[in-house]
């Protein structure tokens, strides 16, 4: 009897040592994985950041263009005003004519 149960127990040892082997190689391949998932990740992470800085940028880029576009906008209504008011002044000289408005002292030589 005690033969048998010491073969039974040898048996179940046996087993064990093949299940912690497996389970060791489970354990190790689920170690490899989960470092490459960190390794991904942390990729991921330093792409992100990239991309957010690179959109802080544009971001600032476009802020600054809209307002040059503003700033274009203003010279030139203040342009369209000067040159109104400089053909209006010469109209009044009688050098030009005021805009809008048609010449007054222009004789037609077509007849």
């Amino acid at each position: 009897a005690l033969p048998e149960k010491y073969q039974a127990l040898q048996s179940k040892v046996d087993n064990m040592l093949v299940n912690q082997s497996s389970i060791s190689e489970n354990v190790s391949k689920i170690s490899k994985v989960i470092t490459n998932i960190q390794t991904n990740f942390n990729e991921i992470q330093k792409d992100t950041q990239l991309l957010s800085s690179e959109n802080s940028k544009i971001e600032g880029k476009i802020t600054r263009i809209k307002q040059d576009i503003e700033l274009l906008t203003k010279i030139s209504k203040t342009n369209e005003e000067s040159i109104t008011s400089i053909t209006d002044i010469l109209a009044t000289l009688n050098i030009t004519t005021a805009v809008g408005h048609k010449p007054t002292n222009v004789s037609d030589d077509s007849s």
